[in-house]
C-alpha cells in the first residue's frame, strides 16, 4: 500500500505570478514565510517514500488555484487536490460543483468562522452539492465548533466529513479529555472521518510526542483506522522537525498500529477519498 499525505499545503513566494489575496489587495503578502513550494515537498516526499499528497488550498488564495494547477503540471501525479470557497461570494455551490468538474477539486474545506453558518443551514445547497458528487467537506475545527459539526451532520445524512487534525487535542486535558466527549461521539456515524496530524504542534512534549499517543489510540479505537488518515500539515510545522519525522510518529512510533491497520492510517484510508490528478 503506497504512503498517502493527506494534509500538505502549496504556496510560492513570486507574487509577480501567484499574488496571494492580501498582496492584491494591498501589497502586503500574507503568506507564510517558510518555503511552500512544490519543489521543496516533492523533494521531501521522495525521501520519506511517500506516493501522492493531498493539497489543502490555504485560504490566502481562497479561489485562485494556479499554482495547485501549475504544480501538477510540473509533478503530475503527485497532487489530489482540496478547494476552498469563497463564501461571501453569491453561487458558491455553482463554482464549487465547477471547480470539482474543471480543476479536480475532490472536495473543499471549512474554517472554524465558518462552521457555525453550515449548521445554521445557510449553505445547504453546498452541502447537497458535495453528497451528490460524493466529495468530503473537511472541518478545521476545535472543541468550541463541536456542537455547530454535530449540526451539520444532522442537515445532510450521508455527507463525507473530515475532521481536521485530531481536533487539536491537548495533552494537559488527559486522561479524561471531557471536552472532546462529543468529537469521539461522532465515530457513530460512518461518514466521519479523521486526520491523524498536528502533533508536533499540539504535544507539551519532545519527539515521538508521546503525551498524545493516549489521545490517538482512543481516536483509532473510536473511529477505526479505516476512517483515520495521516497527514503532515507540511510545511507549517515546528522549525527543526523534518518531513521524516512527522511521517515516523505514525509509521513508527505508535506502539499499537501495524500491519493492515498502520497501511490503512499511511493510505489505505485517504486512497478511498482522493486521488491524485493527472
Amino acid at each position: 500500500m503506497p504512503i498517502i499525505d493527506a494534509h500538505i499545503h502549496l504556496w510560492s513566494h513570486d507574487m509577480a505570478r501567484y499574488p496571494d489575496i492580501a498582496w492584491r489587495e494591498a501589497g502586503n503578502s500574507r503568506l507564510p514565510a517558510v518555503d511552500g513550494s512544490a519543489g521543496r515537498l516533492v523533494a521531501a516526499m521522495d525521501a520519506a517514500g511517500v506516493a501522492y499528497a493531498l493539497n489543502v488550498q490555504v485560504p490566502w488564495y481562497r479561489e485562485d488555484n494556479r499554482y495547485h494547477l501549475d504544480s501538477v503540471a510540473t509533478y503530475p501525479g503527485r497532487f489530489a487536490f482540496l478547494a476552498v470557497m469563497d463564501l461571501d461570494r453569491p453561487g458558491v455551490a455553482e463554482r464549487f460543483e465547477q471547480a470539482h468538474g474543471t480543476l479536480g477539486a475532490q472536495g473543499f474545506r471549512v474554517h472554524y468562522q465558518e462552521i457555525e453558518p453550515f449548521a445554521a443551514g445557510k449553505f445547504d445547497d453546498l452541502l447537497t452539492v458535495a453528497r451528490r458528487l460524493d466529495v468530503p467537506l473537511q472541518f478545521l475545527g476545535q472543541t468550541a465548533q463541536i456542537p455547530a459539526l454535530t449540526q451539520v451532520l444532522a442537515r445532510c445524512e450521508g455527507l463525507k466529513v473530515v475532521i481536521d487534525h485530531l481536533l487539536h487535542p491537548n495533552p494537559v486535558a488527559s486522561p479524561e479529555y471531557a471536552a472532546w466527549d462529543g468529537f469521539f461521539a461522532l465515530a457513530q456515524l460512518p461518514t466521519v472521518y479523521v486526520k491523524v496530524s498536528l502533533q508536533v504542534n499540539c504535544s507539551k512534549a519532545p519527539y515521538p510526542h508521546r503525551d498524545l499517543h493516549d489521545f490517538t489510540k482512543r481516536v483509532l479505537d473510536a473511529f477505526t483506522p479505516q476512517r483515520c488518515m495521516w497527514g503532515s500539515n507540511y510545511p507549517l510545522i515546528p522549525e527543526g522537525v523534518s518531513y521524516q519525522q512527522v511521517l515516523d510518529i505514525v509509521r513508527t512510533e505508535l506502539p499499537f498500529l501495524a500491519g493492515e491497520e498502520l497501511a490503512a492510517v499511511l493510505g489505505g484510508t485517504a486512497a478511498t477519498l482522493w486521488q491524485p490528478r493527472t
